[in-house]
């Protein structure tokens, strides 16, 4: 099924406008929800970003993320960035996300937001994916990482594509079990970033995450973050609280999500490269390896933190590397999850090994998924 498909005129992040019309196409059963927020969408990104100079009035493409249309491709592939991750991976990775009955392979919908405060109002239909919804998703996640950047100690950007691809699929409404939005983040991971206080606002817990945001908050690309960052951090919560709506949905929820979100992977980062590094320490010059391996195996235990808390990731690797056993990144990812195994069910020890498994399908597709 496609949803009608009309002209439509499309900008890349720091790129040039760019002007597309394919051919039109019939579609039913849409939700056009989100299509009547596109107008404020990107009056929000105009102001933001007035560079681009974006139209001020688009003609809607409505994409159902069940079956685009072949059209879509060639917004895809003639769209990118100079730093960041190209829309062609990004839309790739949201073709994948599977739509029925209200659900996805990797969660459910969890319907619309229309106040960050309040719940979801559900919603059965497919959402459509119009160009302007995919271009502020694009435009919030590169800024994101712009924000983040930090050329001593770079992002994999490689790397968080293939975490938000396994995770969500840069679908914003996805909800799991326990995550929430772009990149799935629980009322633990929320926590990190937030923290939790007692009635007289003394805290008690988290805010581990939250230095990554102060050490960047006041540089230029982080300045259409501050506010909503700023405004989250004046609710002293006195219990791990995440709601929904405060991670789900466009615009705020968008900027609210990543910037926590890759607080969190940066606090997992560090904390990984302390486990092993400490580690390697301890071996001798002639057994330690080098720092290629290191960061590869540094990359594989963040996944695993990033799905399930740094203390797992520390009893893993501490079971792993028991009775003194030597570290080989070429079976490191496989020794890692049979050692998280003995904690979790396999499937979710397996988490490391899956993200590969999701990016090679995106990589397939559309080739690398990487910027420099």
């Amino acid at each position: 099924m496609l949803c009608r498909f009309n002209s439509l005129v499309f900008a890349a992040l720091f790129g040039a406008i760019l002007a597309v019309s394919p051919a039109g196409v019939a579609q039913e059963n849409c939700s056009n929800y989100f299509s009547r927020e596109a107008d404020e969408w990107m009056a929000r990104v105009n102001y933001e970003l007035p560079a681009l100079r974006l139209p001020k009035e688009l003609d809607v493409i409505q994409i159902c993320l069940d079956t685009p249309p072949k059209d879509f491709n060639a917004v895809l592939e003639r769209a990118g960035s100079p730093f960041g991750l190209p829309l062609r991976c990004i839309g790739q990775s949201v073709k994948t996300a599977r739509r029925q009955k209200g659900e996805r392979a990797k969660g459910k919908i969890v319907g619309t937001c229309k106040s960050p405060h309040g719940d979801p109002v559900d919603q059965r239909q497919v959402p459509c994916y119009t160009p302007n919804l995919a271009y502020y998703t694009h435009f919030v996640i590169n800024s994101a990482l712009a924000c983040m950047h930090d050329p001593a100690d770079p992002l994999d950007l490689r790397e968080i594509f293939a975490l938000i691809n396994h995770e969500s699929n840069f679908v914003f409404d996805i909800s799991s079990a326990a995550g929430r939005g772009l990149m799935q983040l629980t009322t633990a991971g929320v926590a990190e970033f937030n923290g939790v206080f007692d009635k007289n606002g003394k805290r008690i817990e988290g805010q581990r995450s939250l230095k990554f945001w102060n050490q960047v908050a006041y540089n230029t690309a982080c300045q259409i973050f501050a506010p909503v960052i700023n405004e989250n951090l004046k609710t002293r919560r006195t219990t791990r609280t995440l709601k929904t709506c405060e991670y789900i949905g466009s615009q705020d929820a968008h900027k609210r999500n990543m910037i926590v979100g890759l607080s969190l992977y940066k606090l997992y980062r560090e904390r990984a490269r302390e486990v092993i590094n400490e580690y390697v320490a301890k071996l001798s010059p002639a057994r330690r390896p080098g720092k290629a391996d290191i960061d590869y195996m540094v990359k594989q235990l963040v996944r695993y933190m990033y799905n399930q808390g740094d203390g797992a990731g520390r009893e893993a690797f501490f079971r792993m590397t028991a009775g003194d056993r030597p570290l080989d990144a070429r079976t490191f990812q496989k020794d890692l999850e049979n050692a998280a195994a003995h904690f979790v069910g396999r499937d979710v020890a397996n988490f490391p090994r899956n993200v590969d498994v999701d990016l090679d399908v995106i990589e397939e597709k559309v080739g690398t998924c990487f910027i420099q």
